[in-house]
């Protein structure tokens, strides 16, 4: 069925939209014309927003830490203490033959450009602006937008890229980041709350999806026959569009979210195992290099080991399978990565020793663990050399203090 997915991907037409206006301009989803949620699928407008209710701003905690442990004295995180969050409302745009460039931006015909997230004037649209004019392809979020020929707006050179069009109703996924593992189950996967109520003939565009993740997909209720893999370098032209909002910005998971993870972990989880699992990444080398080793992680596997953990190794696990073990797991160690994403099924008040090496995810990981009631943890480890320019170095962790810490808990 995949091999399918792939072939449906592969259509495209050559001829794009011609009719593009010469600028665009940002337009902030929330300041859209109001519809109520169950209009999204038959609104005849050529743009409207559905705000969730109910419809304010949302707080949301993210405690301190149980420990921060920093050894080496590597100093990765000077502030470790509690904080909040606000985040704006929920959402989902409806449109109407809007283009979708890059990882999730939208253009449409009369000259407006937004994404899944809804800038707020001032410094929100102004870093916004700055990311998508970047020369740097990853930032600009591989829209190939540049700029316009006036003040503050954008221009999209559509002729240049292969363009498919999907006829009937999509609903779209995409999001920043979408085909990494992380992202895929804070930014993607969320918005899949209340898909039970999408129209079963509107097909579902998603980022480029691995297999355990579409499996995941498959588990909550959207079936392969229904997907659409998205690639970078395509302009998609939707005829009808439906495209919720990202929820978890700051990798902050709200009430809404959480209970989803807790519906999803709670079809898996043992909830008498108490397991104690090692998160280890021996073997996960994608991209065919050295890039964030832990150095001495047999000794670090030995030891916990002794101590009763079971080393895990989820790039070989099922999606089940992954879901199953965080789902029962009562201690989680591991070093920061794709892996430790899973803790998202853990249970709440599931204890997380998160290993880190470099500072530049830190807030953002403490804010997922936090924010989905875990009580989680801080351990620094070591690099060769503390030039954070260059990320993802090798590093290694002392395993006597480490074996301390987790002896404590």
């Amino acid at each position: 069925m995949l091999k399918h997915i792939r072939r449906r991907i592969a259509r495209t037409i050559s001829e794009p939209a011609a009719d593009l206006p010469a600028d665009l301009v940002y337009a902030p989803p929330l300041g859209m014309t109001p519809i109520a949620p169950d209009e999204v699928w038959t609104s005849d407008a050529p743009l409207a927003v559905a705000v969730h209710p109910p419809g304010t701003p949302r707080a949301i905690a993210r405690p301190a830490p149980l420990f921060h442990d920093d050894p080496g004295g590597v100093g990765l995180l000077p502030d470790a203490g509690a904080y909040t969050f606000t985040l704006p409302p929920v959402f989902c745009v409806a449109a109407r033959r809007v283009l979708q460039v890059g990882f999730r931006s939208y253009v449409t015909r009369d000259g407006l450009l937004f994404d899944d997230e809804s800038h707020a004037p001032g410094a929100e649209q102004d870093r916004f602006a700055a990311a998508i004019l970047s020369s740097d392809p990853f930032r600009n979020e591989y829209t190939g937008l540049a700029a316009g020929a006036r003040p503050g707006a954008f221009r999209i050179d559509a002729p240049s890229r292969p363009v498919e069009r999907l006829d009937g109703g999509t609903v779209s996924l995409a999001s920043l980041e979408g085909p990494n593992y992380g992202s895929f189950l804070f930014r993607v996967v969320p918005k899949l709350i209340g898909c039970e109520a999408w129209p079963g003939d509107w097909r579902v565009l998603t980022p480029w999806l691995g297999r355990t993740m579409i499996d995941l997909l498959g588990m909550l209720g959207l079936g392969e026959d229904r997907l659409v893999l998205q690639r970078r370098d395509v302009v998609y032209d939707l005829e009808r569009a439906a495209i919720p909002s990202f929820r978890a910005a700051h990798a902050m998971l709200d009430a809404e979210t959480v209970a989803f993870y807790d519906e999803i972990g709670a079809r898996y989880a043992d909830p008498a195992a108490g397991e104690r699992i090692f998160v280890s990444r021996r073997g996960w080398n994608p991209e065919g290099s050295g890039a964030r080793v832990m150095l001495n992680e047999a000794e670090i596997a030995a030891a916990l080991e002794a101590a009763g953990f079971e080393t895990i190794l989820p790039h070989e696990m099922s999606m089940a399978e992954q879901i199953r073990r965080f789902a029962s797991a009562r201690i989680v160690v591991g070093a920061a990565g794709s892996a430790m994403f899973n803790t998202v099924f853990c249970r709440a008040g599931t204890i997380v020793v998160d290993i880190e090496s470099e500072p530049h995810w830190i807030v953002a990981h403490m804010n997922l663990f936090g924010s989905r009631g875990l009580s989680y943890g801080i351990f620094e480890g070591e690099t060769l050399n503390r030039d954070w320019n260059v990320p993802h170095k090798p590093f290694w962790v002392d395993a006597k203090a480490l074996l301390g810490r987790i002896r404590s808990l």
